[in-house]
């Protein structure tokens, strides 16, 4: 099987005459697209919008449909609904459905099938995630575009969370689906992975490697390979890289590991400026004593950060509100 993409992102005016480029130029047997909550409002309106105009059936995986997948299911113009990691499920209803056979028994797809939804047993993760081929860029047509104005690609060598903040829906989906949500490709094949798409994109204006991994320090043998391998490819001075991170995943040994190795951004949630409702409410159990110790201890290094603050949560007083601004504030991070 072959794929294109479609993509909306530079096309807000003109997103109905794109999709319908897309498809005449295309011609696509299915169309997939991936469901997050705070997206669903806009998901809904493509899947009216194609529905509208085409017959071709219509299959939504990712976060939301794997933890909502009756409510995922229950949309007009929905064929199937993807439940899990994706990429096995996905080639095995193409293999079904271009031999016009049922979908009885797939495990991770609800399928209409006959009048009738067709609940097959939940799907899975995909335990070993070196087994994946590294994702091909060059499927994004306007990919010089994101270039141009954001000068990044956003490449992932981990996948899932160990944690259970109370906020983030990385609880929801290790629930709902089978087996380990949290696994590492190795360490050492991902920065080569980074160095590749470096090489191969960096007269085109790729200028910073944005690492998607959500708990990026937590293993620190793996983030020793990881930043010794980043080093080895030449990369720590010619192309920097932002990660995320939590507050007490950081010492100082992975501090001056970081700082010798190219990272010029750790992305970490501080969430609120009282302890009360970061600790209590949110569950981040981090201490304002110890937020500060780290910030100044990366900094300097050279590592700035990119701040997460969330106002208005539950417990919220005028009060609390004003801790975070001002804690935000003495903090002073690059974003």
């Amino acid at each position: 099987h072959s794929a294109t993409i479609s993509d909306l992102t530079f096309h807000r005016r003109d997103w109905k005459k794109h999709i319908a480029r897309n498809i005449e130029s295309d011609k696509p047997d299915m169309i997939g697209i991936s469901a997050n909550t705070l997206y669903m409002q806009y998901i809904k309106t493509v899947v009216n919008e194609i529905k509208a105009n085409y017959s071709i059936p219509i299959v939504l995986g990712g976060y939301h449909a794997s933890i909502h997948p009756q409510d995922t299911m229950g949309i007009d113009g929905v064929d199937y609904v993807c439940i899990g990691d994706g990429e096995y499920v996905l080639t095995e209803l193409l293999n079904r459905y271009s031999k016009r056979e049922s979908m009885d028994g797939l495990a991770g797809l609800w399928a209409k099938e006959d009048g009738r939804i067709l609940k097959n047993p939940t799907g899975s993760f995909i335990e070993d995630i070196n087994s994946l081929p590294m994702p091909d860029y060059d499927l994004w047509e306007d990919l010089d575009k994101y270039f141009y104005f954001l000068g990044m690609i956003y490449m992932i060598g981990t996948r899932g969370c160990p944690y259970r903040c109370t906020y983030c829906d990385a609880t929801g989906i290790s629930d709902a689906v089978r087996g380990r949500y949290y696994r590492e490709k190795d360490p050492r094949k991902y920065a080569q992975e980074i160095a590749l798409q470096y090489r191969k994109y960096k007269k085109r204006g790729l200028r910073l490697a944005q690492l998607f991994d959500q708990v990026f320090t937590m293993n620190e043998k793996w983030l020793e390979e990881f930043c010794d391998e980043y080093r080895k490819e030449g990369l720590a001075d010619k192309f920097k890289f932002s990660a995320f991170s939590r507050i007490d995943h950081i010492n100082e040994k992975k501090t001056k590991i970081l700082g010798k190795s190219g990272c010029a951004l750790l992305r970490v949630g501080i969430e609120s400026g009282d302890p009360y409702i970061r600790n209590e409410i949110y569950k981040k159990n981090i201490s304002d004593d110890e937020i500060r110790h780290i910030f100044k201890v990366c900094k300097a290094e050279g590592i700035d950060f990119t701040a997460f603050y969330m106002l208005g949560g539950p417990a919220e007083t005028p009060e609390t509100l004003n801790k975070t601004i001002a804690l935000a504030r003495e903090l002073d991070a690059a974003r």
